[in-house]
């Protein structure tokens, strides 16, 4: 979903389009994405960044609800973008 350079055009909704993603799950992932370095956003063109020489690593806390296991945890995630794609969870 970029050029060459790392620019992506795409606005907001094509890409939860693209994605199936709700608003909320674009916004935590770009978040996220911007807080590690990985991806630079000026309000309207997305830039993706070069791997930092270390990695961004974010402190963890206990996962208490049921939001917070579907944005966080790993397998939970990994569920629901294989559910998203249509991928069989066997």
């Amino acid at each position: 979903m970029a050029d060459r350079n790392g620019l992506s055009y795409y606005s907001f909704d094509k890409i939860c389009t693209l994605l199936r993603i709700c608003l909320e799950e674009y916004l935590v992932a770009r978040n996220s994405l911007i807080r590690k370095d990985l991806l630079a956003f000026d309000g309207h063109l997305f830039q993706v960044l070069s791997l930092p020489e270390k990695p961004v690593i974010e402190p963890t806390k206990p996962l208490k609800t049921e939001d917070e296991m579907e944005e966080a945890d790993p397998a939970t995630v990994h569920q629901i973008i294989k559910s998203a794609l249509g991928v069989d969870h066997g």
